[in-house]
């Protein structure tokens, strides 16, 4: 479902309908969330592109729904487990044999 839902992103830049296609997405990545919860969301993010997820979720931030509360916690895991710095944290404990945070 991500990758259908993150495949609206190259449909929408540049384009003046971004209002009506960002409801979508937001619909889209609040139902993924809902469904799969938060750890899978995020493994699915990783695995779909988590640059295109991180833009995904900025654009339903931009989007007038109504589930504020739901865009709220999409925000917290784009600035969480799916931020610049988890990644190179990521990285950086899969280089050194480590557990993230450890």
């Amino acid at each position: 479902m991500l990758v259908g839902t993150i495949g609206l992103v190259g449909d929408l830049r540049g384009r003046h309908s971004r209002h009506g296609h960002g409801l979508l997405l937001a619909d889209g990545l609040l139902l993924l969330l809902d469904a799969s919860g938060r750890e899978g969301f995020v493994e699915t993010a990783r695995a779909q592109g988590v640059a295109e997820v991180r833009e995904a979720i900025a654009l339903a931030q931009a989007s007038a729904h109504p589930d504020r509360e739901g865009l709220a916690r999409l925000q917290a895991l784009a600035n969480g487990p799916l931020s610049r710095g988890a990644a190179a944290r990521r990285a950086r404990a899969k280089r050194t044999g480590r557990r993230p945070g450890r």
